[in-house]
């Protein structure tokens, strides 16, 4: 059985693709003819509205689909995820690199976030890239 669960951040495209409201903009008609003819490749689909704030896991789902490269033919790919209870940075963190002075390699970062205050030496150059 073919299913498939769309998740959007628009509530005006959900409810029109879900047929609760019609398309009157003229460039978008042919967006909707076509996802209509789509929809007829399922025997199951829903479209459910996620507020952006929400939305943090598609944001993740959308950036690893990107980075995929799926063989030519394949129409059918397994994912399986996995929940951590910790930030995956944190899980990655083995040991800490450190400077020949002894301190970690993100101590100017972690000056500035704390004291707004750059380390001893740093250029103007460096100072643009912590306060971005």
């Amino acid at each position: 059985m073919k299913k498939l669960r769309v998740f959007g951040d628009s509530q005006l495209i959900i409810n029109q693709t879900n047929g609760d409201w019609k398309t009157n903009d003229e460039k978008l008609i042919p967006y909707q003819v076509c996802l209509e003819n789509l929809t007829e490749e399922f025997e199951e689909i829903t479209f459910s509205y996620m507020p952006r704030a929400k939305n943090q896991f598609a944001d993740a789902l959308s950036t690893l689909a990107s980075m995929l490269k799926i063989p030519k033919g394949v129409v059918e790919w397994e994912l399986t995820l996995e929940l951590q209870e910790e930030h995956a940075f944190c899980l990655q963190i083995d040991e800490v690199e450190t400077f020949p002075n002894g301190q970690p390699w993100y101590t100017d970062i972690k000056e500035y976030l704390e004291h707004q205050k750059y380390l001893e030496g740093a250029t103007s150059t460096d100072r643009r890239t912590i306060q971005r």
